[in-house]
């Protein structure tokens, strides 16, 4: 989803955003049933001009975080799905933990307001509403409950588009080094598939992923994934969306197998955000395990669900995919088999490039046989790498600095939105920079027709225009022949003449007794799957 720029968003959405859950009419607001539907963010008390916390639209910047507003907007288009019963969003309150309290307060209200003492967790009785919290736990918080989840935006829009090293973006691993540990760039993963001649009945097909950091060279994640399906998928219902919906394939917790053979142990699964997904583990046995003819591991994990998010463990570990209990496979959308690998990257977050089938050549991949520790499989490999994050090309290059990611980072996406919601709500307060954003718009106006004349700036003919502007943009190639054929665009009400006359003798540039607080860098940093092309001038 494109970043929300809050400064465009309109008062009556900002007010819905504002009141969460219950309308304002209480307090002696009167507003339409439109407005009373969005009204839903924060306790009513605040929006009373007398408490000690008002939250005035007047000064919404204070307030507002990007990511609340996301979830608000999602609570829009998924609340009628919801139950009515505010008894289920008010056990969920009941029950919630001071790490949930906290993370919630930080996901719709800025850093300001947070350290106040009337949203500490002390008093989460009497800021918290309901059914947001139970909006967030839904769509926000990772493996809050059992079964198929909503889907819904958040799920996209909350992935870690900086989770790991920016380093990383495309270096690759060749598997097949002779050395007994193999030095792997940080941005390598080296992905493979097994090749069966017979059908998908009786095939079995295995991914290796490696992944490491420059600083230890010698360690290497690898990701091993077996998928012996049993019988034919059934026909779905209905072909998914471009993503895979977990409510129909994925489980909503990843489960792990003991294999006492294999020297893995049984892992508790973890609570919060996540945490499930950790797979930085130590399995009991003893090591090492024979991967390939050139590969061994210390330790081995078996997992039997796909995470959205891969952890990069800073040890020489490998993790065992096992799907061979799924009854139902998903597809692609025009009705095709995923193969494992593209299964894998379909249900992963994180944005990858690289080589896979024939061209990343073949191998033998052992460890699959309990009975048989040297009994292969016949496997191809897959080199990806991580595509980090979309910039803009005047992105200051200092926020990213040193950036390492071996694990998802909420607090730093957060400070990243922070930036890009700081900074819009710079430009957007001062004349002289809409100005200039106006003349962008102007240099984008092009004639109907065959033209070498220039925008500029004309007088009207009939005086003022409704907004009080004595001018309007037109073209200096404009005839009377041709009057509907050329640019034509009205000032706003919110553009200085003055200022706009000298920016457009100036050929765009501002005089120098004109000063502005222009940002001195963008800070726009976006997830690859976003398909934007281009950074907002």
């Amino acid at each position: 989803m494109p970043l929300i720029n809050l400064a465009d968003v309109s008062l009556s959405k900002l007010r819905g955003y504002h009141d969460f859950v219950s309308s304002l009419s209480k307090y002696g607001l009167l507003v339409c049933s439109r407005v009373k539907r969005l009204l839903k963010a924060f306790q009513p008390v605040l929006a009373d001009q007398s408490h000690r916390l008002f939250f005035s639209l007047d000064c919404h910047e204070t307030w507002t975080t990007i990511s609340g507003y996301e979830l608000y907007e999602t609570w829009l288009k998924n609340s009628k799905d919801l139950s009515q019963d505010t008894a289920h969003a008010q056990g969920l309150v009941d029950g919630a933990t001071a790490h949930d309290i906290k993370q919630f307060r930080d996901i719709i209200t800025t850093p300001e307001y947070a350290k106040k003492d009337y949203f500490s967790t002390d008093n989460f009785h009497n800021w918290i509403r309901p059914v947001a919290f139970e909006a967030w736990m839904l769509w926000f918080r990772e493996a809050v409950r059992e079964g198929p989840r909503t889907s819904s935006r958040m799920s996209s829009y909350t992935a870690s588009s900086i989770s790991r090293p920016s380093s990383r973006m495309s270096e690759t691993a060749d598997l097949s080094s002779d050395e007994r540990n193999p030095r792997y760039p940080p941005s390598s993963r080296a992905t493979s598939s097994a090749h069966s001649a017979h059908s998908i009945a009786s095939s079995s097909e295995v991914i290796i992923i490696s992944d490491s950091d420059d600083e230890e060279d010698e360690k290497r994640q690898e990701l091993v994934t077996s998928h012996a399906v049993k019988r034919e998928p059934k026909e779905r219902d209905e072909i998914g969306t471009r993503a895979i919906k977990r409510s129909r394939s994925i489980s909503p917790e990843i489960q792990f197998l003991s294999n006492s053979s294999m020297g893995i142990r049984k892992i508790p699964k973890k609570t919060g955000k996540g945490k499930s997904r950790v797979l930085d583990v130590s399995p009991e046995g003893s090591g090492p395990f024979k991967l390939t003819s050139k590969l061994t591991v210390d330790s081995m994990t078996t997992i039997t669900s796909l995470p959205s998010t891969w952890t990069v463990p800073r040890d020489n570990s490998a993790t065992l995919v096992d799907l061979s209990a799924w009854d139902n496979f998903p597809r692609r959308p025009n009705g095709d088999k995923y193969s494992i690998d593209a299964l894998i990257r379909a249900e992963d977050q994180d944005s990858w490039g690289g080589s896979v089938g024939r061209s990343a050549r073949e191998v033998h991949v052992f460890g699959f046989d309990e009975d048989d520790p040297t009994e292969s499989v016949h496997c191809r490999r897959a080199y990806l790498h991580c595509n980090g994050v979309d910039i803009c090309e005047h992105f200051d290059q200092e926020i990213l600095e040193g950036c390492k990611r071996y694990e998802p980072d909420p607090d730093e996406m957060r400070e990243l939105w922070y930036r890009e919601l700081d900074a819009n709500s710079r430009e957007a307060l001062e004349e002289v920079n809409i100005v200039s954003r106006f003349y962008t718009e102007i240099q984008k106006l092009k004639c109907k027709v065959s033209c070498t004349g220039h925008p500029m700036m004309r007088k009207l003919a009939s005086g003022r225009s409704k907004v009080g502007k004595d001018h309007f943009i037109g073209c200096s190639g404009w005839k009377y022949t041709e009057r509907d054929k050329h640019r034509y665009l009205p000032i706003p009400s919110n553009i200085d003449e003055d200022i706009l006359t000298k920016v457009m003798a100036n050929d765009g540039v501002l005089p120098s007794n004109v000063t502005s607080n222009l940002n001195p860098a963008c800070v726009l940093a976006v997830h690859p799957r976003a398909a934007l092309k281009a950074c907002r001038k």
